[in-house]
């Protein structure tokens, strides 16, 4: 492999680090010092898939940067940005949209960190439950059985926003 192998994979290594790191300017910091951390570590890759073998560069870099400021792993979703705009214009769809993006940003940041991590790498990043299971160097059934129980999670989280009662209006 060279490193050539890895430019298609940096939209999705960039998307994944603002995710973790809720910060543009640092996203961009971080995608750049995995691709270096890459080439010095070309060596270590044995083979498969260069996208997950890459991103877990990425996340580990972003682990690090965290670590350096102190902060826990945090994840801003934004569907509009991640996914790409729906183009709705009708402003009762526009506040729909926006009220449950907001519920589903606050349920992922409520989750904990490894619940949080495992559904942006299935969910946002598109890796298989064999991807993830060979970069965080658990089984696949583990894998599996963390994002169900990670879905299940957001899922009662969400449900339980709606279910409140709405705040009065002022």
């Amino acid at each position: 492999m060279t490193m050539e192998h890895l430019i298609p994979h940096l939209a999705a290594a960039h998307r994944l680090a603002r995710l973790i790191l809720l910060d543009e300017e640092a996203a961009r910091d971080a995608v750049q010092e995995a691709y270096l951390r890459a080439f010095r570590h070309l060596a270590t890759f044995r083979g498969g898939p260069s996208r997950p073998w890459f991103l877990a560069i990425v996340r580990n870099t972003c682990r690090s940067t965290l670590r350096e400021r102190g902060a826990h792993c945090a994840v801003s979703f934004d569907e509009g940005v991640h996914w790409g705009d729906a183009g709705f214009r009708d402003p009762h769809k526009q506040m729909v949209q926006a009220t449950e993006q907001k519920l589903v940003r606050q349920a992922m940041a409520d989750l904990q960190e490894g619940q949080r991590e495992i559904l942006i790498l299935r969910e946002i990043c598109g890796l298989s439950y064999k991807e993830i299971s060979s970069r965080l160097r658990v089984p696949i059934g583990t894998v599996m059985s963390r994002v169900c129980r990670a879905r299940r999670m957001l899922a009662a989280k969400v449900s339980n926003a709606y279910s409140r009662p709405a705040a009065a209006c002022r």
